[in-house]
């Protein structure tokens, strides 16, 4: 029986040709250092813009992270609500997940940061305790929400009881 040789180690030859523009840098706008006053304008405006466009993208992530944040502090309660009865629910309840509470705590947060947004929470400039203000009154607004939400269904069932 014959042993296979061993595999080479040199490259095989390679016919691809690369570009020279893939090896270009994109993000310098001259071929060298800045050697006039205009260049010099030029490449700070553009260091501005770039430096401007990070800012935002990071300006926004964060924005949604503390909405988000927020959104669950003033849910803190129902989510309570939901985490006790996965620990001291009844077994049936537990097994399901707990699903009416978990859904009352979704429903709390989509109500939550639809009010957050609406009273301006993500506006730029806000300051914490403009944001904290904000955050009282989505929260006194929800329990509003709520509190309506409540006296619907039970006219439903009372009217449902009557019929």
């Amino acid at each position: 029986m014959a042993v296979p040789p061993p595999p080479s180690t040199t490259p095989a030859p390679s016919d691809i040709k690369i570009d020279p523009s893939v090896w270009e840098n994109p993000y310098h706008p001259l071929p060298g250092p800045p050697q006039t006053a205009a260049e010099r304008t030029l490449l700070q405006s553009l260091i501005a813009s770039e430096r401007a466009s990070a800012r935002s993208a990071i300006s926004d992530k964060l924005t949604h992270a503390s909405l988000k944040e927020c959104a669950k502090d003033n849910c803190a309660d129902v989510e309570w609500r939901w985490m006790d009865c996965l620990v001291n629910g009844g077994w049936w309840e537990r097994q399901m997940g707990c699903g009416e509470r978990k859904e009352e705590f979704r429903r709390c947060m989509r109500m939550q940061m639809e009010n957050l947004k609406l009273l301006g929470y993500e506006n730029h400039g806000t300051t914490a305790r403009e944001k904290a203000i904000i955050a009282d009154e989505a929260d006194r607004v929800y329990l509003k929400q709520r509190a309506e939400i409540a006296r619907k269904e039970a006219e439903e069932k009372g009217q449902a009881g009557t019929v």
